[in-house]
C-alpha cells in the first residue's frame, strides 16, 4: 500500500463537502452559480484518495469537493 505524504494529502479526519453546482441568470441578467451540498468526502487513511458519501445524486453530473472548514467564500 502507498503511504500518504502529510504535506501533499489532506489530514486524516479532515472532512470535505461534496457540492453540485448549478448555473442560472440573476435578476440583473448576470450569470451566477448556486451550490447544493449533496454529500461529504473523507481522505483515505492508508492510500491517496477519498471515500465519498452521497445523500443525493447531482442532476447535471458535476461535483465539487471543497474543504468543510466553515469558510464563507463561494467556490469559483
Amino acid at each position: 500500500m502507498m503511504k500518504q505524504s502529510p504535506s501533499k494529502n489532506p489530514r486524516s479526519g479532515e472532512r470535505f463537502n461534496v457540492l453540485s453546482p448549478r448555473e442560472y441568470k440573476g435578476p440583473d441578467g448576470e450569470q451566477r452559480s448556486a451550490f447544493t451540498k449533496v454529500g461529504v468526502a473523507f481522505p483515505l487513511r492508508h492510500q491517496t484518495g477519498f471515500k465519498i458519501h452521497l445523500d443525493a445524486m447531482p442532476f447535471h453530473g458535476e461535483l465539487l469537493i471543497l474543504p468543510a472548514n466553515g469558510s464563507k467564500e463561494s467556490p469559483s
